[in-house]
């Protein structure tokens, strides 16, 4: 694989070039990078021993780079411009999710597909971590019945809850709000386990804990903040090499600041979501987001008429399960017997999905994928959906029918 990099921020950086430099060079040529901040792609050409090319266009990147697979992880409202560009210079896409962030950049990507019949993979991650696997083979091999109803509870702590919040996520115009940006990985693991499509959505929720209103006082952001002694959320990335090589040596380009005010005025994405999901076949799931819980992790539980699967997955950066991994998988039996189900202990980033995911897409080795763990376009846009309904459904206080988003 010729691979090129759009984007060149820590997802790519970390996870993706370092990965690939240093453990696929037998099947991975990356061929060049392009980033809109060229500081921070002249820095990714840097960790790469400068052998990796770094152009001043995402065009010249693809045209010039003779690549044959692109490699996009940039702000999400952008992604639909990316895939249609690399699609119809001839390349096959690898995209971070989420897919896209509107109806309207849907319409785009599913335009250039059709049209190039070039190949869309998703990274779902979350698909690929060792309990989320587990999880599927349970219910796969354990009977629950009829699937009838679903919880499914996500908390995030007030370290990586409020980290959106510093970020561009905190812009719906960027990321769709968490409702599209985050939980797409949630709705995504959902769709994948049941295997059914939703139908509508009814969501409330707002901005109850970060922003403007929520504060007696807010900035720009924390290195000249008045503030840092009183606020709980002061950040000091100073020590951080990564974060001030790539962003902070870089905002002279795009002004953009990675320790920006959880409590600034330009926050207008939800930090709290309340969801009713229906699926094919009368299935309803009730999601509930939070970004500020004192822990990290979910519940789950998918209840059929003849049983019952409860998963639980606890972590996190601060809390009782910091720098902890705690799971928890039953299975109860329509007469109310508990079976617990062993979890494989995991390493590695995201519960070793990332590692796992990467070695299906870049080892070029036949790998047989029965639980269906590769996510293409199809499965990208299931769940983009779920969150641009959710959107809609907050802005317009009605019921959302996904059907709305394919029209």
């Amino acid at each position: 694989m010729k691979l090129a990099l759009i984007g060149a921020g820590n997802r790519i950086t970390f996870q993706y070039a370092l990965n690939l430099y240093q453990k696929f060079q037998d099947t991975v040529t990356i061929v060049g990078v392009f980033d809109q901040n060229m500081t921070r792609a002249n820095k990714l050409s840097e960790r790469l021993e400068n052998k990796v090319k770094v152009y001043s266009s995402a065009e010249a990147l693809i045209s010039e780079s003779g690549c044959d697979t692109v490699l996009i992880g940039t702000l999400d409202a952008t992604h639909d411009y990316y895939i249609d560009l690399a699609m119809r210079l001839g390349c096959d896409v690898i995209c971070e999710k989420p897919i896209t962030t509107t109806k309207e950049k849907a319409n785009i990507i599913i335009n250039a597909e059709k049209e190039t019949q070039k190949k869309l993979t998703i990274t779902f991650n979350y698909r690929f971590t060792l309990f989320a696997t587990t999880i599927k083979e349970t219910l796969k091999s354990h009977s629950i019945g009829k699937i009838e109803s679903i919880h499914f509870e996500w908390l995030l702590d007030q370290a990586h809850g409020a980290d959106y919040f510093r970020r561009w996520h905190r812009e719906k115009k960027n990321s769709g709000g968490l409702a599209v940006h985050k939980a797409t990985h949630h709705f995504d693991l959902i769709n994948w386990l049941i295997e059914k499509k939703p139908i509508e959505v009814y969501a409330k929720g707002g901005l109850y804990f970060y922003g403007a209103k929520n504060s007696l006082f807010n900035g720009t952001n924390c290195r000249v903040c008045l503030h840092k002694n009183e606020c709980k959320f002061y950040k000091d990335y100073s020590n951080d090499e990564a974060i001030n090589s790539m962003f902070y040596q870089a905002e002279h380009e795009d002004g953009y600041f990675r320790d920006g005010c959880v409590y600034s005025e330009k926050i207008d994405i939800e930090d709290t979501i309340t969801a009713l999901i229906s699926y094919e076949d009368n299935i309803d799931m009730s999601y509930k987001l939070i970004a500020y819980a004192p822990y990290e992790g979910y519940r789950l539980s998918i209840t059929g008429d003849k049983g019952r699967i409860e998963a639980e997955d606890f972590h996190g950066l601060v809390g009782p399960y910091a720098n902890k991994q705690i799971y928890l998988l039953n299975v109860y039996d329509d007469n109310g017997n508990k079976k617990e189900i062993n979890v494989p202990v995991s390493s590695g980033s995201h519960g070793g999905g990332d590692d796992r995911m990467m070695e299906m897409i870049f080892a070029n080795k036949i790998i047989t994928d029965p639980l269906n763990h590769m996510a293409n376009s199809e499965a990208g846009f299931n769940a983009a959906y779920i969150g641009m309904a959710i959107n809609l459904s907050l802005a317009e206080n009605r019921v959302v029918h996904i059907e709305e988003f394919k029209r």
